[in-house]
């Protein structure tokens, strides 16, 4: 009950297709990046316009900073998988914008040496870990829009099944 996920249909628009917000999605000559910094721009600029912009926070692989990054929260950017750090745990409104899946190379590696891989636990651990940077680690309440369909779900899928049955379940 601390989490709160954007639910805005027309903004989670972009993020309907299981691929996007990926890293080929991005690599796409037809994505819709620019929709994309419109909706992003609009939750910072407008629907979080009375948050204080050293309590917001974006994320996104790094190679798409530069084609994301807008008036309004350019500086307050963190990649989608930093791990280790306490600088923004006073972060309260969140921005994910990614889609990730795991590297076909390494996937066939592991699998080739009998790990099974499930690519939805990566890309949530990732994201959780991720979640983690911000002030939900002190236990204050968090906003968070994520425009990929696939990674809203499967917070939310794992934030109900946590709250029924425990912090035991492993990510």
């Amino acid at each position: 009950d601390m989490i709160h996920v954007i639910d805005n249909q027309k903004m989670n628009a972009i993020g309907r297709d299981r691929y996007a917000l990926s890293m080929n999605w991005f690599a796409r000559e037809d994505t819709d990046v620019e929709q994309l910094k419109r909706n992003i721009s609009n939750c910072i600029n407008n629907v979080w316009r009375d948050v204080p912009a050293d309590k917001k926070l974006w994320g996104t692989y790094n190679g798409e900073y530069g084609v994301i990054k807008d008036k309004g929260y350019t500086k307050s950017f963190l990649t989608f998988n930093a791990r280790a750090t306490n600088a923004y745990k006073e972060r309260t409104h969140l921005v994910y914008i990614a889609n990730l899946f795991m590297n076909v190379g390494d996937k066939r590696f592991y699998c080739n040496h009998g790990v099974e891989v499930d690519d939805d636990m990566y890309a949530l651990s990732t994201m959780v870990q991720w979640i983690w940077r911000s002030a939900i680690r002190d236990g204050k309440e968090i906003f968070i829009y994520i425009p990929s369909r696939r990674m809203r779900e499967l917070l939310i899928d794992w934030i109900n099944r946590v709250s029924k049955e425990g912090n035991n379940i492993a990510v």
